[in-house]
């Protein structure tokens, strides 16, 4: 069970059942308020109107995939069964052509809607500002091809392991450097 104190930390507990050496491994993708936006929308509307990307690493290449919470959106596409009925969570991704769904990927992007969020919801997915922040970064370049433009957040963290906010740095560099 995770608990949200509404104070940018959370509780994670559970029961091990067993002895010995013992590795946690947890990821938070979004904060609370931005899930309940997505769940609210979810209700509200049906599930096309709000989905995700999985990125999956695929030899040298990434291959995106979509995401929801509903498999039947993705009507006869192979699916990735991502769910965990223990802690409540539902989660799909359409399988990637010729790689299995254990494939190493990560959560990428967020597909929504602008209308359906409330005013000043769209500050909680972020994508505006980072899109002006690179604007500036490729007006930049197109004066001054030879600046050396470094992207750097708060977190140089590149290891697999994410601890507190890692994972915001993580992915607004991952944002900062996508093709568009």
């Amino acid at each position: 069970m995770v608990t949200d104190h509404q104070n940018g930390t959370y509780t994670a507990t559970f029961r091990l059942l067993w002895e010995g050496r013992v590795t946690i491994r947890i990821q938070l993708v979004l904060p609370r308020q931005t899930i309940d936006v997505v769940e609210r929308n979810r209700r509200e509307d049906p599930f096309e109107m709000v989905t995700f990307q999985r990125r999956f690493t695929v030899g040298k290449k990434n291959v995106d995939t979509q995401c929801n919470v509903d498999p039947v959106i993705f009507k006869d596409s192979p699916v990735c069964n991502y769910s965990d009925p223990h802690a409540g969570v539902w989660w799909y991704c359409v399988k990637p052509v010729n790689a299995s769904c254990n494939t190493s990927g990560s959560q990428s992007r967020l597909r929504y809607k602008k209308t359906k969020l409330r005013a000043g919801e769209e500050k909680l997915f972020n994508r505006d500002r980072i899109k002006a922040v690179r604007a500036a970064i490729e007006r930049l370049r197109e004066r001054s091809p030879q600046t050396l433009v470094v992207i750097k957040s708060a977190n140089t963290n590149t290891g697999n392991m994410l601890f507190e906010g890692d994972w915001l740095a993580q992915r607004l560099d991952a944002m900062m450097r996508e093709k568009v």
